[in-house]
């Protein structure tokens, strides 16, 4: 049977949410789609600690036994629409361009 999830962290090799858990000793680890991961040393467990998040604010999916749970964040809100950005000034530029064009010959001063 799985410990239980205590809080949430970004794992540095998927860049992806994963569950942290306690062990029976109470040294946090956590377990992501790379594997168990349990930092060991005092350091790590301060890294752990610092990075974890509440638990409260993700929503954790059981997939399978002996899978890792995924992970994703609660949203109240809708995602924000993207403002469509023109590639190019309106205009101005394509004006500007024809009228700073040279001939060929111009270039040289003939």
């Amino acid at each position: 049977m799985a410990r239980e999830n205590i809080g949430v962290i970004v794992c540095p090799f998927t860049k992806r949410h994963a569950v942290v858990r306690a062990d029976c000793r109470g040294k946090k680890y956590f377990y992501s789609a790379a594997g168990k991961i349990a930092p060991n040393l005092a350091a790590g467990q301060r890294w752990v600690n610092e990075n974890m998040l509440p638990l409260e604010k993700f929503s954790v999916n059981e997939t399978a036994p002996g899978y890792p749970p995924e992970v994703e964040p609660l949203t109240d809100k809708p995602a924000p629409e993207r403002e469509e950005i023109p590639l190019t000034p309106s205009g101005g530029i394509k004006a500007e361009y024809k009228a700073a064009k040279k001939s060929f010959l111009e270039t040289f001063g003939l």
